[in-house]
């Protein structure tokens, strides 16, 4: 299989499985709220939680499995126990035990055998590159994710529109499509071939050990983890617990607007991801990332003076723009600065950063959920999420300056 058409078997089989994960994610935590009538707001924040806690817990073990191991199987392999584990719902609605603990042991599981596979997705697109400019074939597999997120949350606010049955079971079935997603993708990746040469000869503890220790010793790799440490504490909980309150508490919406305000944010994403694919090339890739965590905050301000749900999507779209800012200068810096013996290593660190600082966010936003309108929760993480891009700015002047 030639470059070219790896790339295309590739960007399918993140595009299909992507689209199953909008319909979990799109309705997991509103699931919660449906079915959990005390402390509905706390609940929620626990699922979201166990959603990313096995980030925290697998991340730097899983780093290390993979770049010990072929690539190709982490990512078959995760695939298959992700669609066993979707396809388990629908026997938890039957059997009555489907509540928020049942939903986040679901959600903990799925994140576990995800701390693998992406990892090891990243680490494997410059062997199916070949060659090719990585910033625009990063940008070319994220678009991915953003056109999915557009679909696949408009497609569940469809689905759960002209579904006929009860909310729960609508969202079962959400379930169950989404589990079918990822053996669509798992016979995508299966004929795509990734040439690699394993020949480890050192025991894993040891690799763990010096693995770790020549990442956290350079400075660059060290302030990346600080800073996307520090945006995603403050922007990820409202963008996943806060959004759950604003269409349904504040606004007094369904499920289905939320899926729409999930698909106006993944449009703005896929439009910046557009402009980083034709015009990146032309700016540092330090500077771009900056600017994305400062633009990352600055945009969730203007929440606390919302007056509509038309105008909650406009802004959402304007802060998905820059969150491109982020992810593909991010991955490509990764892919070219590190050494490849431990580029899964550093993949597995930032997803510990990004998704385990999510898990910190969304737990936080959950109980401050209790007592704070959800305008306010976003007008505090933005605030927050500002000041990490200046404080980045000042203090982080080699990031800064990578080209």
């Amino acid at each position: 299989m030639k470059g070219i058409k790896k790339l295309v078997f590739f960007w399918f089989a993140q595009f299909i499985s992507a689209i199953g994960d909008n319909f979990f994610f799109a309705s997991s935590l509103f699931l919660i709220l449906i079915i959990e009538k005390e402390k509905s707001s706390l609940k929620t924040g626990f699922v979201s939680f166990s959603e990313t806690l096995p980030y925290l817990l697998f991340g730097i073990i899983a780093g290390t499995v993979i770049d010990r191991m072929r690539k190709k199987n982490v990512l078959l392999f995760s695939d298959i126990a992700r669609a066993i584990l979707l396809f388990s719902t629908p026997l938890l609605y039957r059997f009555g035990h489907l509540n928020f603990l049942s939903v986040a042991l679901i959600a903990f599981l799925l994140s576990t055998f995800s701390s693998f596979f992406n990892p090891a997705r990243d680490a494997a697109i410059p062997l199916i590159a070949e060659g090719k400019t990585l910033l625009r074939v990063n940008a070319f597999v994220q678009s991915s994710f953003q056109i999915a997120s557009v679909l696949g949350t408009f497609l569940a606010g469809l689905i759960l529109h002209f579904l006929k049955g009860e909310a729960v079971f609508k969202i079962i079935i959400l379930f169950l499509l989404d589990g079918l997603t990822f053996i669509l993708s798992f016979f995508l990746i299966l004929p795509i071939e990734i040439k690699e040469k394993k020949e480890v000869k050192i025991p894993f503890l040891k690799d763990l050990k010096e693995g770790l220790i020549l990442i956290f010793k350079d400075p660059l790799l060290k302030g990346l983890l600080i800073l996307t440490a520090l945006d995603n504490f403050f922007i990820m909980g409202p963008a996943i617990v806060g959004a759950n309150l604003l269409i349904k508490n504040f606004f007094n919406l369904s499920v289905k607007h939320l899926a729409w305000f999930e698909s106006s944010l993944s449009l703005g994403w896929l439009l910046g991801t557009i402009f980083i694919a034709k015009y990146g090339i032309k700016f540092s890739k330090g500077k771009l990332l900056i600017f994305g965590i400062f633009m990352d905050g600055l945009t969730y301000v203007p929440f606390i003076f919302l007056k509509g749900y038309i105008s909650a999507l406009t802004m959402i779209f304007i802060h998905g723009i820059f969150i491109a800012f982020i992810t593909v200068p991010r991955t490509t810096l990764i892919q070219e600065y590190v050494n490849k013996n431990l580029t899964a290593r550093v993949f597995a660190l930032v997803q510990l950063t990004v998704v385990g600082f999510m898990a910190l966010s969304s737990f936080t936003t959950g109980a401050l959920g209790e007592i704070f309108t959800p305008p306010l929760l976003f007008f505090l993480g933005g605030t927050g999420g500002t000041l990490s891009g200046i404080f980045a700015f000042l203090f982080f002047k080699r990031l800064w300056k990578y080209n």
